[in-house]
C-alpha cells in the first residue's frame, strides 16, 4: 500500500479548492460548476491527460514495489517536468 512520504506533503498542502486549480492548471481535469437546490456543486472528471499521469503513476507505484523502494507524487512530478 503506497504510503505518502514527507516530500508529498509539498504537493499536498493547500485546501481542496488550491488542489482542484492545481490539477486543472496541468490539464488533467476538467470542472463542471453548477448549483443544486440553491448549493453550489462541482463535478470533476478525468481529462485524456489526466488518465495518462495516473496510469503511469500507478505503474511507477509497481515498478517501485518490485524494486522495493517507495514512490513519491514529487518524483513522478519531477519526471513529467511539473514542478
Amino acid at each position: 500500500m503506497y504510503k505518502p512520504s514527507e516530500n508529498d506533503a509539498m504537493f499536498l498542502k493547500g485546501n481542496l479548492s488550491v488542489q482542484i486549480n492545481k490539477l486543472k492548471e496541468a490539464e488533467y481535469i476538467s470542472l463542471s460548476k453548477s448549483f443544486v437546490n440553491n448549493y453550489p456543486k462541482i463535478e470533476c472528471a478525468l481529462s485524456p491527460k489526466g488518465i495518462k499521469f495516473f496510469e503511469e503513476y500507478l505503474a511507477d507505484i509497481k515498478d517501485q514495489y518490485r524494486v522495493g523502494s517507495q514512490p513519491t507524487i514529487i518524483s513522478l512530478l519531477l519526471k513529467q517536468s511539473l514542478l
